[in-house]
């Protein structure tokens, strides 16, 4: 008699791809690449608070602008906390902020709607809470600490920082497998937890900080996912001009050079090279091409992020 084994068939796992492979597919998709790759060690420097603050003692200006922003936070902090816990089903939403096109979708409601509530709710923390954070370190005062750190505890939760749907306008429109990308709260998202990071440092509990820091890696993870597989509508089309494309691909850079790890050297070398396409695709004369208010949002961040990269 033959002993006849019978094996259940195994389900297909699919393994996500590496970061690396990643890199490799996104630097394959860019027509004429512009830049000798970076291979020293990735440093972020940002402004001398400190010095601000000393300075601020003789100068009359800095100093009105530093009261400015004690009592900027003081109205911050009576902030409902609809504005940053995250919205997990559609009435979560303030019936006030509910994007206008999901207002009037059918099929694409709930998506759309929570998609670009992770923009509000993003935009605040870099609007806001990086003020809280600063007024926090310039003034010791513990309260802005505190409600820091409790705003910081729900953006843990911000997984991704960029939900899929943003791209959803249309009634007629589908999420693809993977959804649609990096988007605009993906870069207000790693703007705002890098800057309150390196604000108060060590003033943040080190389990946080570090959680923290993990969001910015599985962001750094999915920027280069969007742009290996096209995900996005503005990589499919090399839209470089958008700032769908500059702020992304800035908080990309920013993530990695903050981080300082030397796993993201690939990632960063994608970052530059992205917006080395947008500033060469600007006008001679450092005009940017969406107009003044796009401009008010997108080019302070790309130019320290330049400066970072110089």
């Amino acid at each position: 008699n033959h002993l006849i084994c019978r094996v259940a068939a195994q389900p297909v796992v699919n393994t996500p791809e590496t970061l690396t492979t990643l890199v490799d597919k996104a630097f394959a998709n860019i027509p004429t690449k512009e830049l000798t790759q970076w291979n020293g060690k990735l440093e972020y420097h940002d402004t001398d608070w400190d010095s601000i603050f000393v300075l601020a003692q003789t100068n009359p200006k800095i100093r009105e602008l530093l009261l400015r922003l004690d009592q900027a936070a003081q109205k911050i902090m009576q902030t409902n906390s609809s504005m940053y816990i995250r919205a997990l089903k559609y009435s979560d939403i303030p019936t006030d902020m509910v994007d206008s096109i999901a207002l009037k979708s059918k099929n694409n409601r709930d998506i759309r709607a929570l998609a670009l509530f992770d923009c509000t709710q993003t935009r605040f923390l870099f609007d806001d809470v990086v003020r809280l954070a600063l007024a926090a370190r310039f003034t010791g005062n513990i309260q802005y600490l505190n409600k820091t750190i409790e705003i910081l505890h729900e953006v843990v939760k911000y997984k991704p920082f960029q939900r899929p749907g943003w791209s959803l306008g249309d009634d007629d429109r589908t999420l693809p497998p993977d959804g649609d990308g990096p988007n605009m709260a993906t870069a207000w998202g790693i703007f705002a937890v890098v800057d309150i990071l390196y604000i108060l440092e060590d003033s943040i509990p080190k389990e946080l900080k570090e959680q923290l820091k993990n969001n910015l890696r599985e962001e750094i993870y999915g920027v280069v996912k969007g742009w290996a597989n096209k995900l996005p509508w503005y990589v499919q089309s090399r839209a470089v001009m958008t700032n769908q494309w500059t702020d992304p691909t800035t908080g990309l850079i920013k993530a990695c050079l903050y981080l300082g790890e030397s796993e993201f050297i690939s990632a960063y070398n994608l970052g530059v090279e992205n917006i080395a396409a947008s500033l060469n695709a600007s006008a001679g004369d450092g005009a940017f091409l969406e107009g003044v208010a796009y401009a008010q949002m997108s080019a302070g961040e790309m130019i320290s992020v330049v400066d970072n990269i110089r």
